[in-house]
């Protein structure tokens, strides 16, 4: 084959050639590091779903609101827990929970409160309650305003006329929210 083929002119990217030199080393590493990072997000958004679901079920069995949990007590009554007192409670105490309160519980329990994979589920369940479904989530927004993501949420849940059907169908559309976003 000559040098000047025509199936190889015609090509519109032109020849496949090797790549050496310090931009190849530079494009390989650039591409593979852009591979980790898909990788670790389709696994990253594989576990926020999984937390989503789990939360779900968890409203669908025991949804409260007016706090994040209901506890029984030693006596057998059950009482709303809430404010910072919430997060330090035993798991195997909690009977029943509010949509954070769920989200947390999913997510392994009030010790994974602060954990990133929590936080990203209530920015997704956040972004599905007062955002356009198709808008970019924002993942990371500042402390502030992440406490104040978590009053929204709190004092949805907590409108009277709210039912347990509207919460599981929040976390739903979360579900949809992270699997068609972004990192």
């Amino acid at each position: 084959m000559s040098i000047h083929d025509p199936r190889v002119a015609a090509s519109p990217a032109g020849p496949e050639l090797p790549l050496f030199g310090w931009r190849a080393r530079h494009r390989r590493k650039k591409e593979e590091a852009l591979l980790v990072r898909e990788a670790e997000w389709a696994t990253e958004q594989a576990r926020l779903q999984t937390i989503l679901g789990e939360a779900r079920r968890l409203v669908e069995e025991n949804w409260i609101r007016g706090a994040w949990f209901a506890v029984r007590d030693a006596s057998g009554r059950t009482r709303l827990v809430r404010g910072g007192r919430a997060i330090m409670l035993s798991d195997n105490q909690i009977v029943g929970s509010c949509v954070v309160g769920s989200v947390i519980r999913a997510a392994g329990g009030t010790a994974a409160a602060h954990e990133q994979s929590v936080q990203r589920v209530l920015d997704a369940v956040w972004h599905a309650l007062r955002e356009p479904e198709d808008a970019p989530v924002q993942w990371c927004p500042p402390p502030m305003t992440r406490v104040q993501h978590l009053r929204d949420l709190t004092r949805w849940n907590d409108y009277e006329a709210r039912s347990a059907d509207e919460v599981s169908s929040l976390l739903l559309t979360a579900e949809r929210v992270v699997l068609f976003s972004e990192d």
